[in-house]
């Protein structure tokens, strides 16, 4: 035909419909004949499945009333408006076009719908491997779906116990600072160290920053306040002095002669040294001053002395100046009218304003922790996780501490090192808030004792408390 072709020069030329005044030949010539078109189905296997997760799957499907709605819906098509559909087919009203059945399976384009009997099977298969809950949530978006998936993820991992104990630190809380004294020696920190085979106790002035430190025969209480005493009756005796929670300063002795001596013994939060930061400090410097002298074998006291009299600043002069209003004699000549006492007025502002800025520089990276509530359930931060278990008691006295139930013993931690969590409570062993002595038990008769029962919690955490109208 293309030959036949050749002869002709042809021009094509568009015109409109309606100005082809004469039907054209198909539409002349009609089919006698009538019939049903059958369109040619190409048939795609859209999920990739076991044939024993495939029959779960089918099982649950058509014993689930709204999967059955769902199923009826998308075979009769959907209606135009989704008042006129079926109530429980109305979450998937939005994203109707892309619903297919496959094989007794209801697909969301090529995601699984789960029915509700199977989600918790789903949720602990979806989060094998611990993977966290975000990650948990992307895993569950790229495969399958249901209604209100991530708020189910989210509640079910997030009392997930072992991801719970291996979580990481909390985010630190804002620098919360003692307010700087007004007095030399009016409030210390003191601390035990070890280093190269001894023992030491540290101190540190927090108004002067003149530490000192003393080698200890033995690391007992009685010890410990033989070198505080000789400390005080040199400087005085202080109004707070801060420590730890060793057994030296928690013990009746040490309690004894806080009293008998008049000062306030104020301890820090348990595994939290941040908050004894003064005799930490003087501990590091102690320690430094001994690793040098060590290694170019000096004097250690006149070490000692040269680092008492470096200033601080122009302002705050040296250690010595502020504790003792004067400069230490030293082997460098030094004229006499700087040797004679001074008294520096502004070292309060002045600690105050370096408070200031120390703070503004750390809670750059920190914000504040929520307060706890007594009775929610806690996990307390350990060096290898939070793996224990408890509910809180009460507010300790302390700044950001809570006394702790854990398993019968009461402990005080601070809030950085509780980490709420929506997990049922442990089952408590309630122990006596004071001591008795053992007795020969009387014959009792075998009474079986019901287990108290445990407070109900929402979501948040809070007790919930019963309406005394319906009780």
């Amino acid at each position: 035909m293309l030959l036949r072709l050749q002869r002709y020069n042809i021009t094509l030329v568009y015109k409109k419909g309606k100005e082809l005044f004469l039907a054209d030949t198909l539409s002349r010539a009609p089919l006698t004949t009538t019939g049903t078109e059958t369109d040619d189905l190409q048939v795609m296997t859209l999920l990739s499945i076991s044939d024993m997760r495939l029959e779960q799957l089918k099982k649950a499907t058509a014993c689930d009333s709204a999967m059955q709605q769902l199923t009826d819906v998308i075979s009769r098509g959907w209606p135009s408006h989704i008042n006129n559909a079926p109530p429980k087919a109305h979450p998937y009203f939005a994203f109707r076009d892309e619903l297919v059945l496959d094989r007794g399976i209801i697909l969301k384009g090529h995601k699984a719908i789960i029915p509700k009997s199977l989600r918790a099977e789903y949720i602990q298969i979806l989060h094998e491997g611990h993977p966290g809950i975000e990650a948990t949530k992307r895993r569950a978006r790229d495969v399958v779906y249901w209604p209100s998936m991530c708020l189910d993820i989210e509640q079910s991992v997030s009392g997930c116990t072992v991801c719970n104990a291996t979580k990481a630190h909390q985010q630190k809380e804002p620098l919360k600072s003692y307010p700087p004294p007004s007095l030399p020696w009016e409030h210390i920190g003191v601390d035990l160290f070890h280093w190269n085979g001894m023992d030491y106790l540290a101190l540190g002035d927090s108004y002067s920053g003149w530490f000192d430190f003393a080698s200890l025969d033995n690391t007992c209480a009685s010890t410990v306040i033989e070198v505080l005493k000789r400390q005080f009756s040199i400087h005085g005796i202080p109004r707070i002095v801060i420590s730890d929670n060793a057994r030296q300063f928690d013990c009746f002795a040490f309690k004894q002669f806080a009293q008998s001596w008049g000062f306030q013994h104020t301890t820090s939060s348990p595994h939290f040294p941040q908050s004894n930061g003064l005799a930490e400090s003087s501990v590091k410097r102690a320690k430094q001053l001994l690793e040098k002298t060590k290694r170019d074998g000096s004097d250690l006291y006149r070490n000692l002395l040269n680092i008492r009299n470096v200033p601080t600043n122009p302002q705050l002069g040296s250690p010595s100046q502020r504790l003792m209003s004067r400069r230490l004699r030293t082997t460098i000549p030094t004229p006499t009218p700087l040797l004679k006492p001074a008294i520096y007025t502004r070292v309060t502002a002045q600690l105050r304003k370096r408070q200031q800025q120390q703070k503004s520089s750390y809670d750059k990276s920190a914000k504040p922790l929520r307060p706890l509530t007594p009775g929610q359930v806690v996990r307390l931060q350990s060096p290898k996780g939070h793996d224990q278990l408890g509910i809180v008691q009460k507010h300790s006295r302390n700044p950001r501490s809570y006394i702790v139930n854990a398993q019968g013993t009461l402990y005080r931690r601070n809030r950085r090192h509780l980490l709420p969590v929506p997990e049922p409570p442990p089952q408590q062993q309630h122990s006596p808030d004071f001591y008795l002595p053992p007795q020969d038990p009387l014959p009792q008769p075998a009474i079986p004792h019901a287990p108290p029962p445990q407070p109900v919690l929402t979501r948040s955490g809070r007790i919930s408390k019963p309406n005394p109208k319906f009780t």
